[in-house]
């Protein structure tokens, strides 16, 4: 988790800025795909600003600041425009922002603090607010003794722009691909008046390099919802629903089903199995999980989970099985589940669609799913004690143990006469398919 630095300083660093008309602050969302990467006063317009502070060499010693300016898209001073340096989240176009090279004090040794910044002014509105400065962040050409951050600073205008707040983000050992990250200020009534400022810093001497990427910028009242808990917020965390698939890749970054959502014990499985296109849950956005699987169901997921989810079986012809008409829900797939030897039906010439699936029996049709009609699991050794070796299913259960598919229904027993529930068979059916 992104983790935020709080500095509160007395040192008065020459920020000469005007004060600005009182208001309340603005949400501010910018991913620079809309700025003409072209023009110089792309980012200015935008109203992003720079400020430079020096610091001698020796001893630290401020020696002087100069700014604000309009922030230069281009050229070797503070900041850029870049294109090509984005993943799929971030597009074509991202902030670089990097020191003044046209500051000769680079030669003597002294360190330019470089600052590509926005600002606004703080309103009684926004006491007892949270505000939360996000981005995405990458590394550049950043290198030698140089040192980056993103910031929330506070300044009192009335005070001689003291410093009142200085929240960092260190950005000098970034990895060179994209991250989310969030820095979060709390305005109490002693900020009301003062200017706030969001941005970036790069401190480089002797030109060294110095660039850093930023992009996805959103300042706004935080986020805080974090939907499955996993102590990052939405806003900054790559997997929302914690399902192994980054947001950006995901069709429901939220999760798929109303009745199945992030956090439920099943979640991750359910989520993998519609993700292959086994299942698309039991109607209305729902899956079902607690509900029983018929015999018929469980033909189409072992159908499917065998020959992929765009698996359609030859048209069935309503006379393999007496209580399965050609016209019935999933009679392609029980016929083509016979043809594949997994099944000779439930006795009598029957199938019987309707049925409950238990756990002994899936045991038996999963394995035969996956391995073939004619395998044969080894003898049981009576590992579960409500399934003696003699049980008709033993050597299939214990075997479905040993691939890791279940470890029982908990107390050292397999539950073999329970109904399978559609959350178990997606646990069953995803991990006997490898579909995580």
């Amino acid at each position: 988790m992104t983790k935020v630095k709080k500095y509160v300083s007395g040192t008065l660093l020459l920020f000469f800025l005007l004060p600005l008309a009182l208001a309340d602050l603005a949400d501010y969302n910018q991913d620079f795909e809309g700025l003409d990467q072209t023009s110089p006063e792309a980012l200015s317009g935008d109203g992003w600003l720079v400020f430079a502070n020096v610091f001698s060499g020796e001893d630290g010693a401020f020696l002087y600041g100069y700014g604000p300016f309009g922030a230069p898209n281009g050229g070797p001073a503070f900041s850029a425009i870049a294109i090509e340096q984005g993943g799929q989240a971030q597009g074509a176009q991202q902030l670089v922002v990097y020191s003044d090279y046209n500051n000769g004090d680079h030669g003597n040794g002294n360190l330019v603090e470089a600052n590509v910044y926005r600002e606004q002014t703080i309103g009684a509105q926004d006491v007892g607010k949270t505000y939360s400065f996000r981005f995405d962040a990458k590394r550049g050409d950043i290198g030698g003794n140089t040192t980056a951050i993103a910031f929330i600073k506070t300044l009192d205008p009335n005070n001689n722009f003291q410093q009142t707040n200085f929240l960092t983000f260190d950005t000098t050992a970034l990895p060179v691909t994209w991250a989310s990250h969030e820095i979060a200020i709390t305005i109490d009534e002693s900020l009301v008046g003062q200017l706030l400022q969001i941005g970036f810093a790069s401190s480089a001497t002797n030109y060294e390099t110095s660039g850093n990427y930023y992009d996805n910028i959103v300042f706004g009242i935080q986020d805080t919802t974090d939907t499955d808990g996993d102590g990052l917020p939405d806003v900054i965390d790559p997997d929302d629903d914690n399902d192994g698939v980054p947001d950006e890749l995901d069709d429901y970054p939220l999760g798929r089903f109303a009745d199945a959502r992030p956090g439920y014990w099943a979640f991750s499985f359910i989520e993998a199995l519609a993700r292959s296109g086994i299942t698309a849950g039991c109607g209305g956005d729902n899956y079902c999980p607690t509900a029983a699987v018929t015999r018929a169901q469980m033909a189409v997921f072992l159908e499917r989970g065998i020959n992929g989810s765009d698996f359609v079986p030859p048209a069935a012809s309503g006379g393999m099985f007496l209580d399965v008409d050609a016209g019935d829900f999933a009679a392609n797939f029980i016929e083509q589940l016979f043809a594949d030897g997994i099944t000779s039906g439930c006795g009598g010439g029957n199938y019987c669609p309707d049925d409950s699936v238990t756990r002994a029996q899936m045991a038996v049709f999963l394995l035969r799913s996956k391995y073939g009609a004619g395998y044969i699991p080894p003898a049981p050794a009576g590992i579960f004690d409500d399934v003696p070796t003699d049980y008709f299913a033993a050597a299939w259960v214990e075997q479905l143990a040993a691939e890791g598919i279940t470890s029982g229904c908990g107390g050292g027993n397999y539950c073999p006469d329970a109904e399978i529930t559609r959350e178990q068979m997606a646990v069953f059916l995803v991990r006997a398919f490898g579909l995580l």
